[in-house]
């Protein structure tokens, strides 16, 4: 029998209300599905251990539950969690953020990984669309090689991974079909192309992370106003038969 995590988020309130709370959460999980064998919090009659431990998100609350708690009878725990903070600080780092985001987004669609739509708002129209999703194909340094060697007056390319030849027609990417080697259109100049757009990405995201542990720092410095503020909620969570 496996297992499964299940979790639930409860505005902040004193340990009595918490425990009502997660009680009557059991007993509806226990009737809607029928069975303690329910993959959700029919069986966690185990208990209820309430930690006075502030984490910084969701990912932290399921990473400490499942390094101290990773047995499915072990009994549900909560932990607390800081509200959402919105001052200055907190928009300044979520602007500098977003603004890495997009630097990134640009160089991924350079790959064919990226969004063509975003920061475009939700109300992008059909005709809008199509565009993004043009200039980024325009973009794609995969594509711009596939249209070079279509271009060329040889209709077979050779891999020199398996030294098969490929019908250029077959070749809608930049791998060889046959053995998946990256290389079989790429010149030097691609190559450097490519290495530059991977470097890129690897850099905005080293500042991304940066920029998110900067964010949990101040989060973590602004614990006890928030605390007094009421801004947190209850985590709790546990893993469940499955």
């Amino acid at each position: 029998m496996g297992s499964t995590f299940q979790s639930r988020t409860i505005k902040a309130c004193d340990e009595n209300t918490l425990k009502q709370y997660v009680a009557r959460e059991i007993d509806q999980a226990a009737y809607e599905e029928g069975n303690s064998y329910s993959g959700d919090l029919g069986d966690k009659r185990t208990g209820l251990i309430i930690k006075n431990l502030f984490v910084a998100d969701r990912d932290e609350a399921f990473e400490w539950i499942d390094k101290n708690y990773p047995d499915k009878d072990d009994p549900l725990v909560a932990l607390k969690i800081p509200g959402n903070l919105s001052d200055r600080k907190t928009q300044s780092i979520e602007k500098r953020k977003q603004k890495i985001l997009d630097r990134m987004n640009e160089q991924k669609i350079k790959l064919g990984h990226g969004d063509p739509t975003l920061g475009k708002g939700m109300s992008l129209g059909v005709e809008a669309y199509r565009e993004a999703v043009k200039k980024a194909d325009e973009a794609n340094i995969a594509l711009q090689i596939i249209k070079r060697v279509a271009a060329e007056k040889a209709q077979f390319k050779t891999c020199q991974s398996c030294e098969s030849k490929i019908n250029k027609k077959y070749l809608t990417r930049h791998q060889c079909p046959v053995c998946g080697n990256e290389e079989i259109l790429l010149t030097n100049t691609d190559k450097k192309r490519l290495e530059g757009v991977r470097a890129k990405i690897k850099q905005y995201q080293a500042q991304i992370d940066e920029l998110d542990a900067e964010l949990k720092r101040y989060i973590k410095d602004q614990e006890a106003k928030m605390v007094k503020d009421g801004n947190w909620f209850w985590f709790v969570g546990g893993w469940c038969r499955d």
